[in-house]
């Protein structure tokens, strides 16, 4: 035996260097224990090293019985860093270890993750209009009027809270007004309406032709119009890079969102505005304005994407986000594995009903794709099902594969979720402890 002396932070460790052989490194400084060695104190007549000793217990148990058994009582990343030192592998982590040994690796590209979309600093502002929208609002203003402009963002001000309230409200009476307005107590009849295509016969159709919304909605809409449109324009005006502010999806949708609303008010208002001219046939040209109307309605939809403005800067919208990034292996997987199984059953379906003629059940195999769909998902309408005892066989396969399938991806983004929503709860804290630290200091310098 050739025994020397190790000091690890005041833990001496008489260590026997005929029991290395080739389980470490070569650059491992266990095969360097000489007198030349940097960590060799002459008057002491021992090697000092400046690790954890918990670690090193655990490197000799390896050198000892070829695997790496992980100290409870010390962090994962200690551990790693600490084993690299003394040239151990990796791989030769003991299977009754794994879990403690990978799941900080999981952990912290976890955190990781998160404090890239939100970031830990506590001198950080409310960004809901800066970094996600492309403005500045620490920007120097040049004149008195950016500077109020500017305070109307800032909610440390009563001005930037009433403001923000404002903006708020306006988003979601815009959004009402395209619910309520599809509700028939809610419109009035229009005296001189375009001429309606006769032969669309659909209710809902003739209902929202022959009526518009009532004039309080309209003018309301309108108001929430202006203060939206004044916010944009505000925001722009305040905005450092111009381009980034345009290349913005919100800003895109907003000003899509208030120039197509005021088409709308336009429209409601003076509904003979939709009456498309269109010379020959008179069919065509009902047509073109029935088209027009149509498409002209569902663009005006776009101001439904407002919304996104309301939860964007929300950091439970934000973990979620994150959660289902983070399981985007798992729904992939999902969606693989589901879109193989509601074609297996369809096939199977139609086979199986092939010999019936129920108006029930599935006439080819594109309905008998939806019958899965709807099966597995466990919705169930009940327009196509099987008649057959083979059909219900296959019937009782789909539900139960429908089951099973869904329910491993989700508990798997569920634990992601949990995840990451722990993570920012730490993170929160943190900003709480080290704010209360700053603060304290800052007390005690102006004390003195």
């Amino acid at each position: 035996m050739d025994l020397v002396t190790l000091n690890l932070r005041g833990t001496t460790f008489l260590f026997d260097t005929t029991c290395i052989g080739d389980k470490v490194s070569d650059d491992s400084p266990l095969l360097h224990l000489d007198e030349t060695s940097e960590y060799f104190l002459p008057m002491r007549d021992e090697f000092y090293f400046n690790k954890n000793a918990d670690v090193f217990d655990c490197v000799l148990e390896y050198l000892s019985s070829g695997s790496v058994h992980i100290p409870r009582n010390v962090c994962t990343v200690v551990v790693t860093a600490d084993l690299e030192f003394w040239g151990v592998p990796e791989g030769k982590v003991d299977l009754c270890c794994w879990k403690t040994f990978y799941q900080t690796d999981e952990d912290v590209a976890g955190i990781k993750t998160l404090l890239k979309h939100m970031p830990c600093d506590i001198t950080q502002t409310d960004t809901s209009h800066g970094s996600l929208t492309g403005l500045d609002v620490n920007s120097n203003a040049c004149s008195t009027l950016k500077v109020t402009i500017s305070n109307l963002y800032n909610r440390a001000y009563i001005s930037g809270k009433v403001w923000y309230g404002i903006q708020r409200m306006a988003i979601l009476l815009s959004i009402a007004y395209c619910v309520v307005v599809s509700i028939p107590v809610f419109r009035i009849h229009v005296k001189d309406p375009a001429p309606y295509p006769y032969a669309i016969t659909s209710t809902k159709m003739r209902t929202f032709w022959f009526s518009r919304g009532h004039t309080a909605l309209v003018i309301m809409d309108a108001v929430c119009n202006l203060s939206l449109m004044l916010d944009w324009m505000f925001r722009f005006s305040l905005a450092e890079n111009k381009k980034t502010f345009m290349k913005s999806f919100l800003n895109i949708v907003e000003l899509c969102a208030w120039v197509t609303s005021w088409l709308m008010v336009y429209t409601e208002l003076d509904r003979s505005a939709i009456q498309i001219p269109v010379t020959g046939d008179d069919a065509i040209g009902q047509f073109v304005t029935l088209c027009w109307f149509m498409v002209g309605g569902g663009v005006l939809s776009v101001r439904v994407l407002r919304i996104f403005r309301l939860i964007v800067g929300n950091c439970g919208v934000k973990i979620l986000l994150l959660s289902l990034k983070s399981s985007a292996r798992e729904l992939m997987l999902l969606a693989t594995s589901f879109s193989c199984m509601v074609i297996v059953f369809a096939l199977m379906l139609y086979m199986a009903e092939i010999t019936t003629s129920s108006s029930h059940s599935c006439p080819n195999a594109l309905v008998g794709i939806w019958w899965a769909i709807v099966t597995m998902t466990t919705v169930g309408y009940g327009d196509y099902f099987p008649t057959t005892p083979q059909g219900f066989v296959v019937g009782i396969m789909c539900a139960a594969s429908g089951i099973l399938l869904l329910a491993l991806p989700v508990a798997v983004t569920s634990s992601n979720f949990n995840d990451i929503y722990n993570f920012n709860k730490y993170r929160e804290r943190h900003i709480k402890r080290k704010s209360a630290s700053i603060n304290s200091k800052e007390e005690s310098i102006s004390s003195c």
